[in-house]
């Protein structure tokens, strides 16, 4: 099975800071993505492969969705595209990362609550919530 999923990326942070003592961020999603596509390799449970090295974090994303939805891991072909530019504030990493797990969950045919996917990017990195719909806190 294979996906493609899209999310965006944000516009920075509206505002950031701390609120009785809860750290919070509240991002904007623009209309620049991240694109990843996930095809899943039945009975090759080690075998990963990534067009893009340096963005790791999205095999990772992959794992944890699988173990997350299913208990097992099965290997997968991990290709991305991205409008957003790498460590300009604009939540490339956090756009690749909810684009993995959602692309992840379309090819192995399972439902990702969103409150899950916000469990697994915060599992790999502080993220942005450009997964949930509209402006967030």
């Amino acid at each position: 099975m294979k996906a493609i999923v899209q999310a965006p990326g944000t516009c920075g942070e509206l505002v950031q800071g701390t609120l009785n003592g809860i750290n919070f961020l509240i991002s904007c999603p623009i209309n620049s993505y991240s694109r990843v596509t996930v095809e899943l390799l039945p009975g090759k449970t080690s075998e990963f492969k990534l067009n893009l090295v340096h963005k790791y974090k999205i095999i990772e994303a992959v794992k944890k969705t699988m173990l997350k939805l299913t208990g097992k891991l099965q290997g997968a072909n991990i290709f991305v595209t991205s409008d957003l530019p790498v460590g300009k504030g604009m939540a490339s990493s956090t756009a690749d990362i909810a684009a993995a797990c959602y692309a992840t969950a379309v090819a192995l045919q399972e439902n990702l609550l969103l409150e899950d996917l916000a469990k697994i990017a915060l599992d790999i990195e502080p993220t942005d919530g450009i997964f949930f719909p509209d402006i967030v806190a």
